[in-house]
């Protein structure tokens, strides 16, 4: 236990155990940077001060007073979640949630990616590419078209070489030259 008023110093302590709160303070006298609150048992960090990791403090997680901001200053930031699950099931997904219970992201545990519209699934990949739920629209298409399935519909179809049609084929107010 150790009470002091004023300046103390004294040699290193090995393993304090601090029972009540404890502040620790910036290079503003008397202005508390972060507390240790132990009614709550939290780490407490005051807007603009922020965690720092790494030899050379290249990860800072801090609040700054409008955004909660993870800054990364060199190379990738990765989250990986391990979790304890060997069969690799929903405790080892990402998900980046906008509100609580309003999924964006979910990077899943086996592979699979679902991003969201307004917490409704629309992009989902798959083993075998991937799921769009709703309207796809580009700018441009590549790749085959064959075994096509469901409505497809072009406008400005221009058809080069042969054109090969399989099924039944409705045709209306078409004039066929050549």
């Amino acid at each position: 236990r150790i009470s002091t008023s004023g300046i103390a110093t004294g040699s290193t302590i090995d393993s304090p155990i601090l029972r009540k709160d404890v502040s620790l303070r910036g290079s503003q006298v008397g202005v508390t940077s972060a507390l240790f609150d132990s009614s709550d048992n939290a780490l407490e960090f005051n807007d603009n001060v922020k965690l720092k990791l790494g030899n050379s403090g290249d990860l800072s997680i801090y609040h700054d007073g409008n955004n909660s901001v993870i800054e990364n200053a060199t190379a990738d930031l990765n989250l990986i979640s391990t979790g304890d699950d060997i069969t690799l099931s929903s405790a080892d997904d990402i998900l980046l949630q906008v509100d609580t219970n309003k999924a964006a992201v979910n990077a899943k545990g086996l592979g699979e990616v679902i991003l969201y519209y307004n917490a409704a699934p629309k992009f989902e990949t798959t083993n075998h590419g991937a799921v769009v739920t709703g309207i796809l629209t580009a700018t441009g298409f590549s790749g085959p078209t064959n075994n096509t399935s469901g409505i497809s519909t072009f406008y400005d179809l221009r058809v080069s070489n042969n054109l090969t049609v399989e099924g039944t084929t409705t045709t209306l107010d078409t004039n066929l030259i050549g």
